[in-house]
C-alpha cells in the first residue's frame, strides 16, 4: 500500500511461499513462545513483555482504518491509535502481529503515514486468507492457554464466581481480552453453545 493524492494505494509485493500450517502445529507454537519467553506461570500473559523480548517495538499510532496492527521491517508494531495501550483489544491486536511473526507468515510492502513520514510497513492479507485465521487462533491460544481456560470454566461451572453473568464474560475479564475473542476461545475448544 502506498500513499499518493490522500489516498492510500495497496501494492502485493512477491514474498516466499506461504504454509499453511495444522492446528495443532499452530498450538504447539504459541505454546513455545510462551516457554520461550517465560510466560508459564498462572498469571496474565504479556504480549508486551514477549514483543520486547522478540526485541520489537510496540507503538499506537494512527494509520488507515482498514488495518488494526502492522509490522515494519525495522522490529516495530503498530497497533492502531483508537485502541489503548494494554487494553484487551490492543493485546489481541498484538499477539495476532507476533503470531504473524512466529508462523513465518507472507506479506505485503505497505506505506502508511506516521508522525508526518511514510513508513514502509507489511501486512499479512485480507480477513478471508488462511494466515489470518491461523494468527488468530495462534493468538487465542497464546493469551488463553487451554490449561488455564478450562480451569477458569470449572470455577465458573461450579458457581466458584458469579459475578458474571456468562462465561465469555467472565473469561474476557480473567484474561483481558475481547468477548468476541474469548466466545472464540470456547469455539477452539468445542466448549459449550460456542
Amino acid at each position: 500500500m502506498y500513499y499518493a493524492n490522500g489516498k492510500f494505494f495497496v501494492t502485493w509485493k512477491k514474498m516466499n511461499e506461504e504454509i499453511s500450517m495444522d492446528t495443532n502445529n499452530i498450538i504447539q507454537k504459541a505454546r513455545d513462545l510462551l516457554v520461550r519467553h517465560g510466560q508459564t506461570k498462572l498469571s496474565l500473559i504479556d504480549p508486551y513483555a514477549i514483543a520486547k523480548a522478540m526485541k520489537y517495538d510496540v507503538v499506537h499510532a494512527w494509520f488507515p482504518e482498514d488495518y488494526r496492527g502492522i509490522v515494519t521491517p525495522d522490529k516495530k508494531i503498530i497497533i492502531h491509535s483508537r485502541y489503548a495501550v494494554g487494553s484487551p483489544e490492543a493485546r489481541c491486536v498484538l499477539m495476532h502481529e507476533l503470531a504473524h511473526v512466529e508462523l513465518g507468515h507472507r506479506f505485503a510492502e505497505l506505506f502508511v503515514e506516521l508522525d508526518g513520514k511514510m513508513v514502509r510497513c507489511q501486512t499479512f492479507g485480507d480477513c478471508n486468507d488462511p494466515s489470518e485465521h491461523e494468527a488468530h487462533r495462534f493468538a487465542r491460544e497464546a493469551l488463553m492457554p487451554e490449561m488455564l481456560v478450562k480451569k477458569a470454566i470449572n470455577l465458573f461451572e461450579n458457581k466458584t464466581i458469579s459475578a458474571f453473568d456468562s462465561l465469555p464474560a467472565y473469561l474476557s475479564r480473567l484474561f483481558n481480552v475481547t468477548e468476541g475473542k474469548a466466545e472464540n476461545r470456547l469455539k477452539d475448544l468445542s466448549y459449550g453453545q460456542w
